[in-house]
């Protein structure tokens, strides 16, 4: 299991999703991650009293959700290639079919 800043996990299959803490008492693991940024920027942050971690952890985070969502696509493509022999009559009777077991 893979955690990104906590909201992240790597299921089984190599997926990944987001997630909340498994419980209150869980251990969060942190790690340091530094940014040269031009001075100007720092004064800014300082008289806004913007705090740059959950700024840089959000940015982070969308940066991660973006590739993790383009590795699915490409692994939903592969899927739908390797299905695309199977007619839409083939599906729906399959689903049917299925459906009558329940």
């Amino acid at each position: 299991m893979i955690h990104y800043g906590g909201r992240f996990k790597e299921v089984d299959s190599g997926v990944v999703s987001m997630k909340g803490d498994e419980s209150p008492s869980a251990e969060k693991q942190y790690v340091t991650v530094s940014a040269m940024i031009p001075r100007k920027l720092k004064e800014l942050l300082d008289k806004y009293g913007i705090k740059p971690g959950p700024v840089i952890r959000r940015a982070l985070e969308e940066e991660v959700k973006k590739h993790i969502l383009a590795e699915l696509e490409e692994r939903a493509k592969g899927f739908s290639e390797k299905l695309s022999h199977i007619s839409d009559e083939e599906v729906a009777s399959l689903i049917h079919e299925d459906r009558e077991k329940r």
